[in-house]
């Protein structure tokens, strides 16, 4: 077997499929997860794949799926602040663990995973008493604030280790900040979610 690539599914099904594809996304990009990229990964024909995904927006929410999958669920503790910001550092984790999740080219139609996403967070807003429709907004906001966040963060750091590499220095770029930087943007992710829960505009 090739070095670096993750090799034939045990099976080829759905989910081998879509953890391959994740293991490439995760060691190169989004974008150069191909049908054919995928294909030459697992050792399998393109035509092999298209009997299990119909074309590559589905392959990627099958990705996405599986990565949603992942995640520890948020236990509602009686704070919808708190749980809520609990949630947000489970999908923040999701993130970190798959830079290619916040890259901005994922398709427009998702599988059942973030159905399941958004029911959970609105699991943990049970108690607040706007309504569903306003609930379901802010989710959504809370969910792209995280993303925007999350490729924020992916810049800067690429940024730093062209400045590491350029200075003739190795080693990783120093990761200390990233929990504070994450909490900060919580409590203020939170508060946008607040403001739409509490508007009577919307």
């Amino acid at each position: 077997m090739t070095e670096g690539k993750v090799g034939r599914p045990a099976r080829m099904d759905r989910v081998g499929i879509a953890r391959a594809a994740i293991a490439l996304a995760d060691r190169t990009s989004l974008p150069q997860v191909t049908m054919r990229a995928l294909a030459a990964e697992i050792g399998s024909a393109p035509a092999a794949l298209y009997r299990h995904v119909e074309d590559r927006n589905g392959l990627v929410a099958l990705m996405i799926d599986e990565v949603l999958a992942e995640r520890t669920a948020a236990e509602a503790m009686g704070s919808w602040r708190a749980d809520l910001s609990a949630f947000a550092a489970g999908i923040f984790a999701l993130h970190r663990a798959h830079p290619w999740l916040s890259t901005g080219v994922l398709p427009e139609t998702m599988g059942p995973g973030i159905a399941e996403v958004m029911d959970e967070a609105f699991g943990l807003l049970a108690a607040h008493p706007a309504p569903a429709g306003r609930k379901y907004s802010a989710i959504a906001v809370l969910l792209e604030l995280v993303a925007r966040h999350a490729r924020t963060a992916a810049r800067l750091e690429e940024s730093a280790a062209v400045i590491v590499e350029d200075a003739g220095r190795s080693g990783p770029v120093c990761e200390a900040g990233h929990g504070a930087d994450e909490d900060y943007a919580t409590a203020v992710i939170i508060a946008a979610v607040a403001g739409i829960l509490d508007s009577e505009d919307l």
